[in-house]
């Protein structure tokens, strides 16, 4: 036995790693393999015995073909051509017998009873058809040669009668023994083949009981998560046979998950980690029955630890689920009123898979019970054990022969007869149901942990109960998650009325807070300039106002001293009570220096508001002093001359004309460039502001005054950040001031209160569900 198994062993060596794979293919390949060796060994040996001989030129051609067979060997081991290596060894031995029989020695020359015995023999080993052809050629010369040597025709030879008669005897002695190795291993791997066939055959049959028969939905895939088979409880649950599956689905399982992250995280272990992954799931049966389900993904590797399919196993856990579930809506009210538990399920679709071949389906149903990670256990219909998988010895520490030494022969019996185990046998047995049970169970090692008990009863064809399996899957994450949320539910509990206090007392005080917004907000609309007097010096205007809180930081203010109409539009440092309140400080100063102490020229009036805001807020250049201020654009139009000035605290003008400006006092202006726009026939011009507040500041300096003169039909823009700094579109980027620009530029021709619709549709649509970030205001003036 040990010569045998240091043969075989040797023997895989020379086989083809992809000849391996296959039973009938590897066989094959061990007779080849082994006609070959012999082939090599027997060469050696004529070899010699022509040297010995001194017959140089049939070394010299069985040398030759030594060496064809040398090169021929590694290319078969990279193609696995049986039926070809196979030939090429004939043919070649043929060849060169042709050759020595002509030229050299005769008909029985020591090298043609073994090229005989080859060509007979090569069907064993390569192919039948091709070995019946070769042999009827080396049969056919022997007889022609044969005969003419009858005839006395003899070909000329350098050797005497007995050198002859030596090499003969020689020839025929290898040939009898070659002969007798090839056959002998010829029918000795063929009965070992065909033992090791029946056991597999018998092996796939019992285990093909747990795949076909049990109520737990099953599914085969290729590595590339391709679905190839699925069990009859699969197509029971979910209605589905493989084509259906594949038509409606899809043939992948990701396509049928829709590409969901936990299928492809969970896939890529198993491909990539070569591990089985477990999860949850929730599942709508074909009656639109919702039931819960652990799904688990299990990699099947082949002898070189290469992965070779991927099994899914699912088991009903509905009651589990159904349990928690009523947990987590006694806690839904109290989550609601203080923060929310979330339980996530991911889904899973099912895919289905049938297969023509029986023999096929076996071998696909007994990956199923000896690969997978669930423990597995087959049991007669009094709950005898019969057989257990692999993962089941691996989790319990027992094989069959251990299980029924140290529990016992029967179900009952190794459970000590719990009533819960003769409860759901009962089940199993007299109701013919499939039943499910939870058990704590402690294993090998010390450690608990909770599973799940699948018992399906298996009958036969007339409906008799014949077998009854076990499945068992690993819920030690849903009863701990059970455990904390009965815990979670406790301590919830004691918080309610802390929780429901806490709530009464917040919504007094926002009431209060709410009631003082609104007042604030009626405080803040009456001191905001009446747009009808704008409306009374500019016919077309605009003016674009959303607070991002009820009250506004942002403000517009103007007023008419003779010819003189003084507009500000402003940003207030913060938003909400604390803009609201800098924006009324704004204002009032605004009409004492406007309205009582007459002054229209912009910069002298930002130079004073400066003088005045800082002294309200008692202000000092200091380190950590308070920086609180406002962003201003400020002008005075002329009605009379249409010449505008302008002054601006980090807030810059937009002007678009169709006439060039006219400079009265070269202030700093940029021109936009529009030649993007079809209609360009219009001037953008941006006047750049003074890059300080309105408010301490680093930089004190005088603002700068700047004088144009205007067109009829000039369009002025002022505004705040608020619009170009919103946070929104596909991406949730900022609106930015490239874009604000060419939005006001594309529509500068319209009606300033068609603008002002434009505007806010954009705004809109581009805010979508996100979260105003700042006040927005945006003054449109047509002169």
């Amino acid at each position: 036995m040990n010569l045998e198994k240091e043969y075989l062993k040797r023997i895989n060596n020379l086989i083809p790693n992809k000849n391996k794979k296959d039973i009938d293919l590897y066989h094959q390949s061990i007779l080849l393999s082994s006609a070959y060796l012999f082939s090599i060994f027997f060469l050696f040996f004529f070899i010699a015995l022509h040297i010995t001989l001194q017959n140089y030129n049939e070394a010299y051609i069985l040398i030759g073909n030594l060496i064809f067979y040398t090169i021929l060997y590694p290319l078969y081991i990279r193609n696995g051509n049986n039926i070809l290596f196979g030939n090429l060894i004939v043919g070649g031995g043929f060849i060169s017998f042709l050759f020595i029989a002509l030229f050299y020695d005769g008909i029985f020359d020591s090298v043609m009873p073994w090229f005989t015995v080859v060509s007979i023999t090569s069907f064993l080993f390569a192919n039948k058809k091709s070995g019946y052809t070769w042999s009827v050629l080396a049969i056919l010369t022997i007889l022609i040669f044969f005969l003419l040597e009858l005839l006395g025709i003899n070909f000329a030879s350098q050797n005497t009668f007995v050198n002859n008669l030596f090499r003969t005897g020689a020839s025929f002695l290898g040939s009898s023994i070659y002969l007798i190795l090839t056959i002998f291993s010829y029918e000795y791997l063929n009965a070992k083949k065909k033992k090791i066939l029946d056991q597999h055959k018998q092996k796939l049959e019992k285990l093909s009981i747990v795949a076909s028969k049990t109520d737990n939905s099953i599914m085969i895939m290729d590595k590339e998560g391709d679905f190839e088979w699925v069990n009859q409880a699969f197509t029971k649950e979910t209605g589905l046979d493989l084509e259906q599956l594949i038509k409606i689905k899809g043939r992948n399982i990701l396509e049928a998950n829709n590409h969901s992250e936990e299928i492809k995280n969970a896939l890529d272990l198993v491909i990539n980690k070569k591990i089985a992954v477990s999860f949850n799931k929730k599942i709508t049966g074909r009656d639109n029955e919702i039931f819960y389900i652990q799904q688990t993904l299990s990699p099947v590797l082949d002898e070189d630890n290469v992965l070779n399919k991927i099994i899914s196993i699912r088991s009903d856990i509905s009651k589990i689920k159904e349990k928690e579930h009523k947990i987590l809506q006694q806690n839904e009210e109290i989550i609601q009123q203080q923060e929310e538990l979330q339980t996530t399920l991911d889904e899973l679709e099912q895919k289905n898979n049938l297969i023509a071949h029986h023999s096929k389906e076996l071998e696909k149903l007994s990956i199923v019970a000896s690969q997978t990670n669930n423990a597995i256990v087959i049991m007669d219909k009094e709950g005898n054990f019969e057989w257990v998988n692999q993962a089941f010895t691996k989790e319990t520490g027992l094989d069959l022969d251990l299980l029924i030494k140290k529990k016992g022969h029967n179900i009952l019996e190794a459970n000590r007869n719990s009533e819960k185990i003769k409860r759901n046998f009962d089940i199993v047995k007299n109701q013919k149901k499939a039943t499910s049970f939870v058990k704590r169970i402690i294993n090998r090692s010390g450690d608990t942990f909770y599973i799940q008990t699948n018992l399906t009863p298996i009958f036969d064809e007339n409906g008799v109960l014949n077998k009854i399996i076990s499945i068992r899957s690993n819920i030690s994450n849903l009863k701990e998650k059970e455990q904390q949320v009965v815990f979670q539910q406790k301590e919830l509990q004691k918080q309610r009325d802390t929780v429901l206090k806490q709530k009464e007392e917040l919504q007094e005080i926002y009431d209060l807070v709410n009631n003082s917004i609104n007042y604030a907000t009626r405080i803040q609309e009456s001191i905001l300039s009446e747009p009808d007097k704008l409306n009374n010096w500019f016919k077309d205007n605009f003016i674009f106002f959303k607070p991002k809180d009820k009250v506004s930081g942002d403000f517009y203010w103007w007023e008419r001293v003779d010819n003189q109409v003084v507009i500000s539009v402003s940003d207030c440092t913060g938003h909400g009570v604390p803009g609201a309140f800098m924006s009324m400080l704004g204002i009032s100063y605004l009409r004492e220096i406007v309205q009582k102490e007459y002054i229209t020229r912009p910069n002298i009036i930002l130079r004073k508001l400066r003088k005045e805001i800082i002294k309200a807020l008692k202000q000092k250049k200091e380190i950590g002093g308070q920086k609180d201020g406002m962003d201003m654009s400020l002008i005075s139009i002329d009605k009379e001359t249409n010449i505008l000035q302008f002054s601006g605290a980090n807030n810059p003008l937009y002007i678009i004309t169709a006439h060039k400006l006219t400079k009265l006092d070269n202030p700093t202006i940029k021109l936009i460039d529009t030649s993007m726009f079809t209609n360009n026939n219009k001037l953008f011009y941006e006047i750049k502001p003074d890059k300080m507040p309105v408010g301490i500041y680093d930089k004190m300096d005088n603002f700068i005054n700047h004088e144009f003169q205007l067109q009829k039909g000039d369009k002025i823009y002022m505004f705040s950040d608020g619009f170009a700094d919103q946070f929104g579109g596909p991406r949730n980027k900022k609106f930015k001031y490239k874009a604000f620009k060419m939005l006001l530029f594309e529509n500068s021709g319209k009606p300033m209160q068609e603008q002002k619709e434009i505007l806010f549709s954009t705004c809109k649509s581009w805010k979508q569900d996100y979260e105003q970030v700042d006040d927005i205001t945006i003054l449109g003036i047509e002169i």
